[in-house]
């Protein structure tokens, strides 16, 4: 069996899940009933509603001080902590959305993520599920959960055709695909698919990769055949040391969402 092409990472359509301006928020109080059952309460509306005044500002002058998922204090410059050559796949693998979708700035969560799974997974699966989400939470400093109620995000364990009857948008010559629901530039939901036609190993591979890539690490790279976000065909089921620094790095709590190469490259990076 040949394997299908490279997953793709798709933001869905502005009319499937609209993302509201930051500032309206404050302007329409019913908005927040919106965002807390997507797991994104009042103290996170209004560090989002202080980041977009924060971002009217100089970019290149603002202190980056806000209380983030890994909000320990370090005063060792990104640019000390991280490597030219962990610095550089960041760029590659964290502006904007594969195949040129979204503006090409951050994007990243600022609450727990509590995922369900839906259709027809086994336990492999979940164990693999768990995991990984212990292995984020522990890079992130963010809260990666499975549950069966109040969930934020789903992980769709179909076939290909049972999968393009729930998404329109859906390209059937994926295998697997993560796609990730943008509140300004605050995610605050991710759906992944992975096909079940595929092997065991292939899925905790493609488990790993597209629960990653639903952190706000949405690019892939030809750079490193051993990365989860390697652009061919890949069954890794690790993270490889690049992978673990891009990761904490998105959520070291200098890296805001929205920020450009221009952004970036103000803080030395």
């Amino acid at each position: 069996m040949q394997p299908l092409k490279p997953c793709e990472r798709r933001r869905p359509p502005a009319d499937i899940h609209r993302p509201f301006l930051l500032s309206q928020v404050n302007q329409h109080p019913h908005l927040h009933r919106r965002l807390e059952p997507l797991g994104l309460d009042r103290r996170w509306v209004g560090l989002l509603d202080r980041l977009r005044h924060r971002s009217a500002g100089n970019r290149t002058s603002r202190k980056h001080t806000h209380a983030g998922p890994n909000c320990d204090s370090n005063p060792t410059p990104l640019n000390q902590r991280y490597s030219q050559a962990e610095i550089a796949y960041f760029k590659e693998i964290a502006l904007g959305g594969e195949g040129g979708l979204g503006p090409a700035i951050t994007y990243k969560w600022y609450g727990p993520i509590r995922l369900a799974v839906r259709g027809s997974s086994t336990q492999s699966d979940l164990d693999e599920i768990d995991r990984v989400a212990v292995e984020l939470s522990s890079l992130t400093g963010l809260s990666i959960s499975r549950v069966t109620t109040g969930w934020n995000s789903l992980i769709y364990f179909t076939t290909i055709a049972e999968y393009a009857d729930i998404q329109q948008y859906f390209d059937p010559e994926c295998g697997c695909l993560a796609h990730v629901s943008v509140w300004g530039r605050m995610i605050y939901r991710m759906e992944v698919w992975v096909g079940t036609e595929q092997s065991s190993t292939t899925r905790r591979h493609q488990i790993r990769e597209e629960m990653t890539q639903g952190l706000g690490l949405l690019q892939d790279s030809w750079g490193y055949p051993r990365s989860a976000f390697y652009q061919g065909w890949s069954d890794t089921t690790e993270f490889a040391a690049i992978d673990r620094a891009i990761i904490r790095l998105l959520y070291e709590p200098e890296i805001l969402p929205g920020m450009t190469l221009a952004d970036l490259e103000a803080l030395g990076l």
